[in-house]
């Protein structure tokens, strides 16, 4: 019995996440962590540019 209702969870699971909400969820989650990585890489690269310009890189 708990199988069936655990297929049926996951089946729910799984439709909810292919609905609209569920788009709209990763998007924003994905987005949002493009978003932070971009911001991480160019304040590495400032970073790495201010060092390189102290050593007269």
């Amino acid at each position: 019995m708990g199988t069936i209702i655990g297929a049926l969870a996951g089946i729910a699971i799984g439709f909810a996440l292919e609905t609209n909400v569920g788009r709209k969820v990763k998007d924003f989650v994905r987005t949002n962590v493009k978003k932070g990585l971009d911001k991480g890489v160019s304040l590495a690269k400032k970073g790495w540019s201010m060092v390189k310009g102290w050593f007269g890189g």
